[in-house]
């Protein structure tokens, strides 16, 4: 199970990265719009006297205005972009933080179990080493007997058929 969630974690964590690195990249990719370049000045072109009143300004407004338009349409992609990658960001974050909370969970189940696992182990051992001695008590030497469950089981026969023997001789 904590495989499982750890590989869920990883896929999980490198789509989403990868969403980001998109974003940002494309983010890259679209730095603002150099201005357009003044016309070039013609040969026929007079510079007024300095003299004479100010001179209308050399591109139209209809071109400023396009311009304007046209830059305030990228800062909104690019807000709308950053956005996006804000979303990711906080969407990535709480993914991260949701399985770190579940890995954290599943750590302290494993510990447990394992735990337990070794309190079985302790009392399996214990109970071996009780059917042993039993049986060299039953058998008044200290002829060593195997630890297989089928020769643990053979010791407990016989321990039983020996308190049967001695319950119906003391009646």
């Amino acid at each position: 199970d904590l495989w499982k969630l750890r590989a869920e974690f990883s896929r999980v964590s490198s789509s989403l990265l990868s969403g980001c690195d998109s974003v940002s990249s494309s983010l890259r990719l679209r730095a603002p719009p150099l201005p357009p370049l003044p016309p070039p000045l013609s040969s026929t072109l007079l510079l007024p006297h300095p003299s004479s009143s100010p001179s209308p300004p050399l591109i139209s407004s209809s071109t400023l205005g396009s311009f304007s338009l046209g830059e305030l349409e990228d800062r909104e992609e690019v807000k709308e972009e950053q956005r996006r990658s804000e979303e990711l960001k906080l969407l990535h974050e709480s993914a991260v933080s949701q399985l770190t909370r579940r890995i954290a969970e599943l750590s302290v189940c494993l510990q447990a179990e394992e735990a337990q696992r070794e309190e079985r182990e302790k009392e399996v051992q214990s109970f071996t080493q009780a059917v042993v001695k039993l049986s060299r008590v039953l058998s008044s030497s200290s002829v060593c007997v195997s630890t297989d469950v089928s020769s643990l089981l053979s010791v407990l026969l016989l321990t039983e058929s020996a308190m049967q023997r001695t319950n119906q001789e003391l009646q």
